[in-house]
């Protein structure tokens, strides 16, 4: 066996490797064949018709459902028609959060009178960290220090050091 594959592959100019490859890609074909010719329905495949009416018109029925619920008009102005206007809104925001910061003042934040609304407008801080601001001075009956800041969970030296130029301690 061993003689013929080196004959077979001298011939073809290929491999033995290539050779037994392409010894048993033809007897597999060849072996299809037979069974196909011999027995046709062996390899017949039994197509089933489904019909799809019920989900369909179940889904049909939600889809309307939902529409009617997004056009009411709580949800009328939440709808976006098209990527642009998705753009022109984050473009929107970004612009709205330069604004909050172009507001403010240096020294214009007492950070011991200051509301959750107003701590927000200052750059880095957000609801959470302000209302986790407005906690600790409260436990503390007041700050200090500005320092005391970085006690808040969430506001390291970085954020204080942004922050510092719009705040100020007044009791």
């Amino acid at each position: 066996m061993k003689k013929l594959l080196e004959k077979i592959s001298l011939k073809l100019g290929l491999t033995k490797t290539e050779v037994i490859t392409m010894a048993f890609v033809l007897s597999t074909f060849t072996f299809g064949l037979f069974i196909n010719r011999s027995n046709p329905e062996f390899l017949s495949i039994d197509e089933k018709k489904f019909n799809y009416n019920f989900q369909d018109s179940l889904f049909e029925a939600l889809k309307s459902n939902n529409y009617n619920r997004l056009s009411s008009e709580k949800n009328v102005e939440k709808m976006v028609d098209s990527e642009p206007e998705l753009l022109d809104f984050s473009r929107r925001k970004k612009e709205s959060k330069k604004k909050n910061i172009l507001i403010l003042k240096q020294s214009s934040i007492n950070i011991n009178t200051a509301d959750v609304i107003i701590l927000t407008k200052l750059p880095g801080i957000g609801k959470k960290t302000a209302e986790k601001i407005v906690r600790l001075r409260n436990n503390k009956g007041g700050f200090s220090s500005l320092d005391e800041l970085t006690e808040v969970k969430g506001m390291g030296k970085k954020k204080l050091n942004r922050i510092k130029e719009y705040i100020y301690l007044d009791k």
